[in-house]
């Protein structure tokens, strides 16, 4: 039986590079070539292998005075941002803030799967305003997802969110969501 390839759609690529790897040199967008992302050729899909080195590249060119897994986590701020931005994201983002925290949280996996063909998300609540996440596969640190998680839930108006990684397993991550109940 083949196993599908885990890939990340080229709206997510597109926002990592159109917002994060802004500003990057000639000598870095052709060190980027050589990871396989072409600045003038865009694919309609990447390997997750290849997104999670993109994530890296452009975290430590955006932030090279930071640790990486901080590195990693600003930059997916600034994606988030971005992908907000993009066709998919502002549909899916608009649907988001009317639907409430509950709904929206137990949405995750709909959600991340409009960037890839693979997330998975399992949600064990806790309390009304609690729960712990876990994903199937992150990036290696975990930091971007980290990031998209608490600054994305929080556009899509989670209210009085703080969200943790509690640990790193293989592939997988648990991340602990806390929010207001309001």
């Amino acid at each position: 039986m083949q196993t599908e390839q885990r890939v990340v759609f080229a709206h997510t690529m597109e926002a990592l590079l159109d917002r994060c790897a802004r500003g990057l040199t000639d000598a870095q967008w052709a060190e980027l070539a050589t990871l396989g992302i072409s600045r003038a050729q865009r694919l309609p899909a990447y390997e997750f292998s290849l997104w999670c080195r993109a994530i890296e590249f452009v975290a430590r060119c955006r932030h090279p005075e930071q640790p990486i897994g901080d590195a990693e986590y600003n930059t997916g701020l600034a994606f988030i941002e971005a992908y907000v931005e993009t066709f998919v994201g502002r549909a899916l983002f608009a649907m988001l803030r009317l639907l409430g925290t509950k709904r929206t949280v137990h949405r995750l996996t709909r959600s991340f799967r409009t960037g890839t063909n693979f997330t998975e998300v399992d949600i064990r609540e806790e309390t009304d305003s609690s729960c712990q996440l876990e994903f199937s596969v992150v990036e290696p640190r975990g930091k971007m997802t980290h990031a998209v998680l608490a600054r994305g839930l929080e556009l899509a108006g989670v209210p009085g969110l703080h969200v943790d990684l509690e640990s790193l397993d293989g592939e997988k991550a648990y991340y602990r969501l806390n929010w207001s109940r309001g």
